[in-house]
């Protein structure tokens, strides 16, 4: 259950709204100082993520160019994240460029099952929130370079003509979709809240845009990838990804 490792507005909004087939919603059972309350308690209860960053050296961090040992936390997800962060299997993903809130983040919800993979969840259920640290930093110290801007020259009418290139950088409105830009990224480079998808994997991302269309994949805040892959058909999901993928 996500409450433990959770934002405080996280887990304010899952005790008001309750989780999915884990917890019923208590927003017309509790007042909106207890909800408060119970959150504040809740914060109170886990590791401050920053302090646990802070308590580790840096340098541990900056192991890419072989200058020290990887610790075993960190060196059993290179054997299909690759030791730069670049995949080295297919359907896994890169994980160089996510930032480490993202990282962090995805961690705890392998481990409570709102991403649904039962070998990642084998990975990270006994990670310490130290190790979950380790990892999430090192792989977000390892920087690709920043995507170039891709963005195709818009018409006088205002509409980008390749309906791929469209549904990146301006969406389809008629079907409430919005570009991937708004989320992810003018260079789709990504954010604390949202992955890094230029360059990924296009393996990956099928399988993730599938996934987050059938409700296997859980955990967007609103349910927003929910919506939003429900609506794009099978060639766009390949169109999207192929494109995606092919961005440096």
């Amino acid at each position: 259950m996500w409450l433990h490792g959770g934002s405080k507005e996280d887990i304010r909004k899952n005790i008001a709204q309750g989780i999915n087939n884990q917890m019923p919603g208590f927003g017309e059972r509790l007042t909106r100082n207890q909800i408060m309350s119970l959150t504040t308690y809740i914060m109170s209860l886990q590791p401050d993520t920053e302090t646990l960053i802070a308590s580790n050296d840096d340098d541990s961090y900056l192991l890419s160019r072989n200058e020290l040992p990887l610790p075993s936390s960190v060196s059993v997800c290179t054997s299909c994240h690759g030791k730069d962060g670049n995949s080295v299997i297919p359907g896994a993903p890169n994980l160089a460029g996510l930032k480490f809130e993202y990282i962090y983040n995805q961690i705890h919800l392998f481990d409570n099952g709102n991403r649904d993979n039962a070998t990642m969840k084998g990975m990270v259920t006994h990670l310490s929130d130290q190790d979950r640290v380790l990892v999430a930093k090192y792989y977000a110290s390892l920087n690709p370079p920043e995507p170039d801007n891709h963005r195709p020259e818009v018409p006088e009418n205002g509409v980008i003509t390749d309906p791929t290139e469209r549904m990146v950088y301006q969406g389809d409105w008629k079907r409430a979709i919005p570009a991937c830009t708004t989320c992810h990224g003018e260079r789709l480079e990504g954010s604390a809240s949202f992955p890094r998808l230029a360059g990924q994997s296009s393996v990956y991302l099928v399988e993730q845009f599938n996934n987050w269309r059938s409700g296997a994949r859980k955990g967007d805040q609103g349910e927003m990838m929910y919506n939003v892959a429900k609506k794009l058909s099978s060639k766009e999901i390949e169109d999207l990804s192929k494109y995606l993928s092919e961005l440096k």
